[in-house]
């Protein structure tokens, strides 16, 4: 396969562009801002390392990336180079959820992607279908059995949900009367890679929540009290499975199908309650149910406020279109306690050491008199080698050391 990609130095993009290469396809990286194509390898190389890869074993003689560029005259690039494309795969997007981005988010996620369709519809002979990849909320809120098809009237909060949907739209209706095959791929949360951790370099979904318990551990946070609806659960799905969704995608053109929709969800949601309760035993907190009524809480409530209302809300996601696609390469995921428990591990030990934050000097200089760490683990900061050890052996509770007895009860959420 000859797979042209956008958006190669992202999360998914680079894990993409990683597991084509491995697989043996060429891949063109169609790229913003890299005329030397040196950070888009780095990204690359770093999704491999991440998916458990070695990168001296692909051949990177197949990676070609190019700067894409238009004017008022149309596309900088060399046409030629889309002659032999047989799909696109675009994960490049404006992330942001702000509104005062409203004008950047809907020119990269609506007339970015509509120009670049056009582009492979119009240049592109050989290119069997165009995957846009999207997300699972653009079906809104107030909507819990998620069907997978178009949405056409759905309660948005944020730019980046509203976008998204736009773009979905958009595209269905320039497929019409181009003729050029679309899939509209929506995950729901991507998280890390089950095996190794990984999660990429920026932190969002899951992981800015997490980042938000964690900044308040740092300030010596014992309780957090946060608004958990009982019933509240969140799709998580690892990026290796997402990207193996794909690939299998990508190798059953389907011309039958001449527009699709999917989801790559996990077959069951998992109970918010429970996942924020591993977190906070992790960090030695828990986390209870309830209107923020401490400066603590009210902190780590504008922290998170872009994903408070996702994560309370309940989703059931069908994957049947993405099954019958892929046939016996279609497994159904089911989140696991323990992978949860490894990937948040994996993520709170990998964060810049506590000392490196202005607000964390002092608690972090007590925390050192009471309890010296040996020098080749103080970048460990709270999660000593002995409690460390404890996890990988089945035994509950990793928690920072002189917490009291919330570190040794393992989870605890009250509502």
């Amino acid at each position: 396969m000859n797979i042209a990609l956008t958006g190669a130095t992202g999360f998914l993009g680079s894990a993409l562009a990683s597991q084509f290469l491995k697989a043996g396809c060429s891949v063109l990286a169609l790229v913003r801002s890299d005329a030397t194509g040196d950070r888009t390898r780095r990204a690359i190389k770093a999704a491999v390392l991440g998916l458990g890869g070695d990168p001296s074993e692909l051949d990177w003689s197949k990676l070609i990336v190019r700067q894409l560029e238009w004017d008022a005259e149309g596309c900088k690039l060399d046409l030629t180079e889309l002659a032999g494309i047989t799909c696109v795969w675009h994960t490049a997007a404006e992330m942001s959820y702000s509104s005062a981005q409203l004008p950047a988010a809907f020119k990269q996620n609506v007339g970015a992607s509509h120009d670049l369709y056009r582009l492979f519809a119009e240049h592109a002979p050989r290119c069997q279908r165009f995957y846009y990849v999207s997300t699972a909320y653009t079906a809104g809120f107030d909507c819990v059995d998620v069907a997978e098809q178009l949405h056409l009237a759905p309660r948005v909060i944020n730019v980046y949900q509203a976008s998204k949907w736009a773009a979905e739209l958009s595209l269905a209706t320039a497929q019409r009367s181009s003729g050029l095959p679309l899939t509209i791929f929506r995950p729901t949360i991507i998280i890390g890679d089950e095996k190794t951790g990984w999660y990429g370099s920026k932190e969002f979904g899951m992981y800015s929540i997490s980042r938000g318990l964690y900044e308040m551990s740092v300030r010596r946070a014992d309780t957090i009290t946060m608004p958990i609806n009982e019933r509240a659960s969140i799709n998580l799905i690892p990026i290796n499975r997402v990207v193996a969704y794909a690939l299998a995608l990508s190798r059953h053109a389907r011309p039958e199908k001449p527009f699709e929709v999917m989801h790559a969800a996990a077959a069951e949601a998992f109970p918010l309650g429970q996942a924020l309760a591993i977190a906070g035993s992790l960090l030695g907190m828990t986390i209870q149910s309830g209107e923020p009524h401490s400066a603590l809480d009210r902190m780590f409530a504008r922290s998170v406020r872009d994903n408070q209302q996702f994560a309370q809300g309940q989703w059931r996601f069908a994957t049947g279109q993405l099954a019958e696609a892929v046939g016996a390469d279609f497994q159904p995921y089911l989140l696991e306690v323990r992978t949860l428990e490894h990937l948040l591990l994996a993520y709170f030990v990998n964060l810049p050491p506590a000392e490196t934050n202005p607000e964390a000097k002092k608690v972090r200089a007590q925390q050192l008199d009471a309890h010296p760490p040996a020098a080749f683990w103080t970048r460990w900061g709270w999660f000593t080698w002995r409690q460390i050890l404890s996890r990988w052996r089945g035994q509950p509770g990793i928690a920072r050391p002189a917490r009291g007895e919330n570190a040794k009860d393992g989870p605890k959420t009250v509502f």
